[in-house]
Order: structure tokens, then C-alpha cells, then sequence
């Protein structure tokens, strides 16, 4: 399973962050969690839940990729729900700052 993850928005964060991870390539207890956060949000489908009126709020996006199946979920944290939270803060702590181009 591979999982991109980028953060972008909100006051004082411009750049944003952004990680990728393959379960392919992480330890076994990493991947692990990865596979189970991932399940328990139940990120089963691409949608899009943004605020239209949320204009300084932190943007997530979360591509997932496991064999032939893609998913994108993309929201921000006015539209983000509870169980998903668990698996933002996983990658959330895995991400580094986007660099400048």
C-alpha cells in the first residue's frame, strides 16, 4: 500500500507538508499501523469535502493506492471527520515541510 499525504493551508504554514509512504518500505509495526489506520477511517472511495467558507482552514489530501484500487480523499479540518483523525496524526508525524520550487 502506498499513501501520499500533503497538508496545506491555514495561518503560518504557506508551504505546507507532505509525506509518502509505502508499507513496502516501512518497518513491519509501521506498516502495520498504517494499514490498520487507514482501514479504521474507512477511506474506501475518492470524495471531496472542503467548506466553501472555511478560507483560512488546513486543507488534507490523502491519496491511497493499494494494487489497482486509487483513492482520493480530499477535505479540511472543518470537514475532516473524527475517524479519520488518528490516521492525519500518523502522517502528520511523518511529514516534512514542502520545499520551495
Amino acid at each position: 500500500m502506498k499513501v501520499r499525504y500533503e497538508q496545506s493551508g491555514g495561518w503560518g504554514n504557506p508551504l505546507g507538508k507532505t509525506c509518502e509512504l509505502d508499507t513496502e518500505q516501512l518497518d513491519h509495526q509501521d506498516a502495520e499501523t498504517l494499514k490498520k489506520l487507514v482501514e479504521q477511517s474507512q477511506v474506501g472511495r475518492s470524495m471531496e469535502a472542503r467548506s466553501p467558507h472555511a478560507r483560512d482552514a488546513i486543507n488534507y489530501e490523502i491519496t491511497i493506492e493499494e494494487g489497482e484500487q486509487r483513492f482520493q480523499v480530499r477535505m479540511d479540518d472543518t470537514t475532516l471527520p473524527e475517524k479519520m483523525m488518528p490516521l492525519i496524526d500518523f502522517l502528520q508525524s511523518r511529514a516534512k515541510p514542502r520545499a520551495l520550487k
